[in-house]
């Protein structure tokens, strides 16, 4: 029997920009959608903390992990597997087979995300990924829509999520996946078949210049305290 889960695949705590805890991401995703997958950068102590913690909503082990090829440094999110090997600017050719060994996918997220936020745009890398990033909440409308294009040209399997770096952003891009099996396993083979219902939904900028601006108080804030 098919399962309709709505599940946030891109998503940050204070362990990495984030502004919210684990238990606060946490208690919103378990009154808005099935599954969230805790993206921090560079670190699984988030997505640790989380597995702590008593919850009524599915967690998928997730890193977003700064990558790179030929000199190019680029964002990409591993899901689904917490044992894979990795460092900071490690080949993106190498973190794929990494984490493909390890039982993961691969997610190439906000490939047109801008200067502070580089994804990877070249045909040979991007066909290299498990899905394309089509549409992040805290990217313009324009720039997902060239990913979107991207995605469709090259025939890749399409994600969306909302790279919530506050807590009202959780779960608020999230996408609706169809799986046959309640669980971590069931949901990443359902991304790598393609059973993902994209959002009817746009950016807008008003929402990432807030959170935008709330990240750099929150910021100076927890550098004043150090």
């Amino acid at each position: 029997m098919t399962k309709r889960k709505l599940v946030e695949l891109h998503c940050h705590t204070n362990y990495s920009d984030g502004i919210p805890s684990v238990e606060k991401v946490i208690k919103k995703a378990e009154s808005c959608i099935d599954a969230i997958a805790i993206t921090d950068h560079n670190t699984y102590e988030g997505y640790e903390e989380a597995k702590k913690l008593k919850k009524d909503v599915l967690l998928i082990p997730g890193v977003e992990v700064h990558a790179s090829f030929k000199g190019k440094a680029a964002h990409a999110t591993v899901l689904g597997c917490e044992d894979i090997k990795f460092e900071k600017y490690m080949n993106i050719f190498e973190l794929i087979d990494n984490a493909h060994s390890a039982g993961g996918i691969v997610i190439n997220v906000h490939p047109f995300g801008g200067l502070f936020r580089p994804g990877f745009t070249e045909d040979g890398i991007v066909k290299k990924f498990d899905a394309v990033e089509v549409l992040n909440g805290m990217t313009f409308d324009s720039f997902n829509n060239k990913a979107l294009h991207l995605a469709k040209r090259l025939k890749m399997k399409m994600v969306s999520g909302s790279d919530a770096h506050t807590l009202r952003l959780v779960g608020k891009y999230a996408c609706e996946i169809r799986t046959g099996k309640d669980d971590i396993d069931g949901l990443i083979k359902a991304i790598k078949s393609g059973r993902v219902v994209l959002p009817k939904k746009k950016t807008g900028p008003a929402h990432i210049f807030a959170s935008q601006v709330s990240r750099k108080i929150y910021t100076k804030m927890k550098l004043n305290k150090q």
